[in-house]
């Protein structure tokens, strides 16, 4: 584990890729659970920071960005969920996933609406929240009037790359891919650009006319941002809440990720840190595989205990030489009233085993 910021701790890693590295961890301040997310350089950090702090209910929470041994970090809002891709393969009915597809667009719209893109929409950047909805992560931050710069293939638009690329228009072909995606399972071929969707028209007729406008080729010829495109968004038949099975998945996932940095600690030799990540794991997903195949591996080290050991000796030695001294300094017998002299005497029990008579004295002689 790389060193990370003063005032975190029990940290495990969540995530990692060209836009750095995200790490759960506990806020010692406040006791909250953030997500830290080391990136690249300052330039990122600040755009990043700018867009979150907008406080977009889409987006995830700003809490600080700071700087610590020469990284640059962000620190917000830990999301308990999964990615969209991950919900997608929960096996989920057709109505449940119409309403992920309707969650992807109203965090899209509120987006857009703030004049910002995502600039690399794909399932592996949207959150699927156990609580509130959906949240996009990992934005490119182009500003919305600067060309577009980059996305993942099979999502980004044909003209990525171009100076007059809209990075509006460019995101809006994104969501048409991944909203394909979602309602058919795959996303659109060469014979849906075309105009045909037959898998969309047998999976999700309804949704035919949103999808066909956002993929459209000529960029011009899509809606000017995510506001508009929503107008045309079918309504759904219920309100149908999956947040049940994804705060079961989110669960599991997060079960997982802690056994795993658990079990890097344990062949590590840090016994003491993994025990706290291994009780958690068991406690989101009792029955977690790995946690209880690392637990019975589990050892404190004494290297981790080496300053109460110190300690103890010190102790000890102390306790020692306070007994010699108690022994070589000689020892006044107190005065004892209201004894015959004559008759009694007592024993006086020491620190060593021999037991020595004392004849007690008259009191007035």
């Amino acid at each position: 584990m790389k060193p990370l910021p003063g005032g975190y701790v029990r940290a495990a890693a969540i995530g990692a890729g060209s836009f750095g590295e995200v790490w759960r961890a506990r806020e010692s301040a406040t006791g909250r659970w953030v997500a830290l997310k080391r990136v690249a350089d300052l330039s990122r950090q600040r755009a990043e920071a700018e867009v979150l702090a907008l406080g977009l209910k889409s987006l995830p929470r700003l809490h600080g960005a700071f700087s610590h041994r020469g990284g640059h970090w962000i620190a917000m809002e830990y999301v308990h969920g999964v990615s969209l891709r991950e919900a997608m393969a929960l096996g989920l009915s057709r109505s449940e996933m119409a309403q992920l597809a309707h969650l992807l667009v109203e965090a899209l719209v509120e987006l857009h609406g703030a004049g910002r893109c995502h600039g690399d929409l794909k399932p592996e950047n949207v959150l699927v929240d156990a609580r509130e909805g959906m949240r996009l992560i990992d934005l490119e931050f182009s500003g919305a009037a600067s060309a577009r710069r980059g996305g993942t293939a099979g999502y980004c638009a044909p003209e990525t790359g171009d100076r007059a690329c809209d990075p509006i228009r460019a995101d809006l072909w994104s969501l048409g891919v991944v909203l394909h995606e979602i309602l058919c399972g795959a996303r659109p071929g060469s014979e849906d650009i075309s105009g045909a969707w037959p898998r969309l028209r047998a999976a999700a007729p309804d949704w035919v006319p949103l999808v066909d406008a956002l993929v459209r080729t000529d960029p011009s010829l899509r809606p000017a941002s995510a506001v508009d495109a929503s107008r045309d968004l079918p309504q759904t038949e219920s309100v149908i809440d999956v947040r049940s099975l994804v705060r079961e998945a989110a669960d599991q996932k997060l079960a997982a990720l802690l056994s795993a940095q658990a079990e890097r600690l344990v062949k590590r030799g840090r016994g003491a840190l993994a025990m706290p990540l291994l009780q958690e794991s068991l406690d989101l997903d009792p029955d977690q595989t790995l946690a209880l195949e690392v637990l019975p591996k589990v050892r404190i080290e004494p290297e981790s205990h080496r300053w109460l050991f110190a300690a103890a000796v010190a102790v000890l030695a102390l306790g020692a030489l306070g007994m010699w001294r108690w022994r070589e300094t000689p020892r006044r017998i107190p005065a004892l009233t209201g004894l015959d002299a004559g008759k009694e005497r007592i024993r006086i029990q020491r620190s060593s085993p021999a037991v020595t008579d004392l004849p007690l004295r008259e009191r007035n002689r």
